[in-house]
């Protein structure tokens, strides 16, 4: 039997809103089912699109650690910008993938503060690609709530 998990949690999600799952539910009761049930559907749409969210900042990530390991006249810098530009998602896991990004963003906070005191019209670009991917990524997390 193959389990699929977006239908499971849409189903719990569905039968919490209406009462089904728990049978008939008033005041209290019925709110927090409602609640709980919504969570579970913003739960189901987060985790259907996490695996490609994850990707495509990973890569957009590594895209501007390379940038950065262009013009960047710190050593040290240079040669982290360089490594993690160098770096693959080694599988589709979640939890892999999440690693990788929470590493890639702490560099990228090294790299946007390196920004900030450069001087330049290539830092100055590449500062204003950074703003623009923290964007995409804010627009990436966001969550879509369907009326309910």
């Amino acid at each position: 039997m193959i389990v699929d998990l977006l239908q499971t949690l849409r189903s719990a999600a569905t039968g919490l809103m209406d009462g089904s799952a728990l049978g008939p539910r008033e005041g209290y009761e019925a709110a927090s089912s409602a609640v709980l049930g919504m969570a579970l559907a913003t739960l189901a749409d987060q985790f259907d699109g996490a695996v490609a969210a994850y990707v495509e900042e990973n890569a957009a990530l590594r895209a501007l650690h390379a940038e950065g390991a262009a013009v960047a006249r710190d050593d040290a810098l240079r040669r982290r910008l360089a490594e993690a530009a160098s770096g693959h998602d080694p599988d589709l896991c979640l939890s892999t993938l999440r690693t990788a990004n929470d590493a890639l963003r702490a560099l990228l906070i090294d790299l946007h503060a390196w920004l900030e005191t450069a001087q330049g019209d290539a830092e100055r670009r590449l500062e204003a690609r950074l703003w623009a991917e923290l964007a995409r990524s804010t627009e990436r997390r966001r969550v879509a709530l369907a009326p309910f």
